[in-house]
């Protein structure tokens, strides 16, 4: 299976969590670890580096991936490295 949808999902909730001051680091680094598991097997799928960026995956992509991502990223971007897990803020980059 494709963990693309699952992908999405994982960064939306990074960025809910980003979002909310109320966020426990249990909560970040849970969202960290299934992000880390999820990019792994699309990697794996993609027969890729595993410490490819965001960008470098999607530029892989069928549409509307791309797009989706883009987004994501964005979104998390515009929220300040300060703010964000350093593994985020490296994969984001």
């Amino acid at each position: 299976m494709v963990p693309l949808p699952h992908l999405s999902t994982v960064l939306w909730r990074e960025r809910q969590l980003v979002s909310e001051p109320n966020a426990t680091m249990a909560d970040m680094h849970a969202a960290e670890l299934d992000r880390a598991v999820v990019v792994s097997a699309l990697t794996d799928w993609l027969g890729v580096d595993a410490e490819a960026t965001l960008s470098e995956l999607t530029h892989r992509l069928p549409a509307p991936w791309p797009e989706v991502f883009e987004r994501h990223r964005a979104a998390l971007v515009g929220v300040g490295d300060d703010r964000l897990p350093r593994s985020l803020a490296d994969f984001l980059r």
